[in-house]
């Protein structure tokens, strides 16, 4: 890709960037351009937060998922608070969100 490709990429990000209102998005590429500058981000993080995500990595293993739609289904309609699994579910859904 030449030079004058990516700067065209670049001011497009930046268009884009500046007409972002959704504070979540911009938290999120502020940490990803911030993540750049710094060590593995694992080592950032507090004991409790990587007990926690180890916790649900095993989960997954397990098969101790399910889809996000029935977390969503189950949490509207207040059985997710009574599943037989309720201990063992920390948010792992088989597909990633869309930002």
């Amino acid at each position: 890709m030449s030079t004058a490709e990516l700067n065209g990429i670049k001011l497009d990000l930046i268009a884009w960037i500046n007409q972002l209102s959704d504070s979540d998005l911009i938290y999120f590429l502020d940490g990803l351009r911030v993540s750049r500058d710094k060590k593995d981000w694992w080592e950032e993080l507090p004991t409790r937060q990587k007990k926690q995500i180890l916790a649900g990595l095993k989960d997954a293993e397990e098969g101790k998922v399910m889809d996000s739609q029935t977390f969503w289904r189950k949490l509207r309609t207040g059985s997710l608070a009574s599943s037989k699994n309720n201990q063992n579910i920390r948010g792992t859904v088989k597909h990633k969100p869309q930002l």
